[in-house]
């Protein structure tokens, strides 16, 4: 509830207790006129009398009521604006929890766009990596095979085929 609400209910019950107060006067100005008439005629006017004594103690019984029902009423006002600003205080915290949790999740997303892009020179480096241990492969296979001829011919040679005894 606003201020200004709360200003509006405050001069409602203001206006509210001027009425009673200017009744209650009007009222007194009756009795007054009352009395009177009850001097000149006792019997009529004493039951007149009680009846709007009556009258003035019911009013001011209400105006008693509306007194007590808005005190009640601005205890409330009173509450629920303790309570709001309670409210506002929890919004605010968890707009900065918010915030907080926005900013983990795009240091987060920056560190997995860094990894994503760390595996992919990984992979390229592995890519490179492979060819070169095919070349090396290939490699490897040809050794073999020029290291097999190399042997049969050391062999031939030392077993005598290799025409080297045979020469004069």
């Amino acid at each position: 509830m606003s201020n200004e609400e709360m200003n509006q209910k405050m001069e409602f019950v203001v206006e509210q207790q001027a009425k009673f107060a200017a009744e209650i006067e009007i009222m007194r100005e009756v009795q007054a006129q009352d009395t009177r008439l009850l001097k000149e005629d006792a019997g009529v006017m004493k039951d007149q009398c009680r009846t709007l004594t009556d009258a003035v103690i019911t009013v001011v019984g209400l105006v008693g009521s509306l007194t007590r029902s808005q005190l009640a009423a601005d205890d409330r006002v009173n509450e629920l604006t303790q309570a709001q600003a309670h409210t506002d205080d929890r919004i605010k915290a968890m707009v900065l929890a918010q915030s907080r949790t926005d900013e983990s999740f795009n240091l987060l997303a920056q560190a997995q766009t860094r990894t994503d892009e760390e595996i992919k020179l990984l992979m390229e480096s592995q890519s490179r990596t492979d060819e070169g241990m095919k070349l090396l492969m290939e490699s490897q296979s040809r050794t073999d095979e020029r290291l097999n001829i190399f042997i049969n011919v050391v062999e031939r040679h030392i077993s005598g085929n290799g025409g080297a005894e045979n020469r004069p």
